[in-house]
């Protein structure tokens, strides 16, 4: 299986252009496409890795570019990381020194340089949540909850972490879901940041 990763911009034709730089070397290659993924928003996303976790190995995900894999590092080397840890192909139309698959002799380079790198953007990671801890302790619980019990609130301190350190929702939503006993829906988790007036800052401001 194949699928196209695109990520979508606020101008229309880039998004255009990036499928049909796809579309192109899927004929260049004689390589069917069998569905694309779209990254719009965090919705979008959490769909798409729905799909990028369908994939096996031996499948294939292919890109225009590098960069349009993850709106930030850590993202990037997240999905890199998944690919190499699951032996998928990673095509990069423009950037095909820089792909992971057969086609490019300096693959087994590349994937040792992208690992080294991922497990540098971890370490930072780490340190970045220690940090964190120390200001989660500033932030108590939102006024008129106090005597509630919600699902997630066994989670809040963890979620405030993840927030501290730039984490998205659908990357929080993946790791809490890696952790709970039970499915945590994502809607359930936007709505209890979004009832949380502390939370809620912390997200914003995390997105600007």
């Amino acid at each position: 299986m194949t699928l196209a990763y695109i990520r979508v911009s606020s101008d229309p034709q880039q998004t255009k252009l990036q499928k049909h730089a796809l579309l192109e070397w899927s004929q260049h290659h004689r390589t069917l496409i069998d569905g694309f993924i779209e990254i719009e928003d965090d919705a979008s996303k959490q769909e798409g890795w729905d799909k990028i976790n369908a994939l096996n190995s031996g499948d294939r995900l292919v890109a225009v570019e590098l960069s349009h894999l993850g709106k930030n590092m850590r993202e990037l080397f997240e999905l890199i990381a998944h690919c190499i840890e699951h032996s998928i192909a990673l095509s990069l139309v423009s950037q095909s020194e820089l792909s992971l698959d057969a086609t490019n002799p300096y693959q087994a380079l590349i994937q040792n340089v992208f690992t080294q790198l991922e497990k540098t953007q971890k370490r930072l990671l780490s340190r970045r949540m220690e940090n964190g801890k120390a200001k989660s302790t500033q932030l108590g619980r939102p006024k008129g909850v106090k005597n509630k019990s919600r699902m997630l609130d066994p989670y809040r301190d963890e979620i405030v972490e993840y927030l501290n350190i730039g984490l998205n929702m659908a990357g929080i939503h993946k790791m809490l879901n890696a952790k709970a006993q039970k499915p945590i829906k994502y809607a359930t988790l936007r709505l209890y940041i979004e009832s949380d007036e502390a939370l809620k800052r912390l997200r914003d401001n995390g997105s600007q």
